[in-house]
């Protein structure tokens, strides 16, 4: 008598427990690739492990530690006059007051109605490029 094939799951079995995991990630600043060369195991186990226990939320929260503490230190930085972080600052936050960094030598693109590119040398004279496609 032939046997009757099964489809049983065999559940994987993790090479670390969820106790150890979670003192792993508090002390990993939620970085997988840390996770898993001190567990021991592939970026990947710690990715399916992470979405089969639902610690996603936790992970983000480890995560967010580390930029609060990045944000606190460059606050610090600011405080005491450095100019290269006061230049980050104003570069990342202060885009929208136009605190860019452009490469002035290279001119801008307008283009007119027709597609045509129009290459502009600088700020007041794309200014006037524009009223000027404008009609005004």
């Amino acid at each position: 008598m032939a046997r009757k094939k099964t489809n049983k799951v065999i559940p994987y079995e993790w090479p670390f427990t969820k106790e150890r995991f979670e003192e792993v990630l508090s002390n990993s600043f939620g970085n997988c690739k840390s996770i898993a060369m001190q567990l021991g195991c592939s970026l990947e186990e710690v990715r399916s492990f992470i979405t089969q226990e639902k610690l996603e939320t936790k992970v983000i929260n480890e995560r967010n530690k580390l930029l609060s503490m990045a944000e606190f230190a460059l606050a610090e930085k600011i405080s005491k006059g450095d100019t290269s972080s006061i230049l980050f600052v104003l570069k990342t936050l202060g885009h929208d007051d136009g605190w860019t960094e452009k490469d002035s030598s290279a001119p801008l693109k307008l283009f007119d109605p027709d597609n045509t590119v129009i290459n502009v040398p600088d700020r007041e004279t794309k200014e006037l490029m524009e009223k000027i496609l404008k009609g005004q």
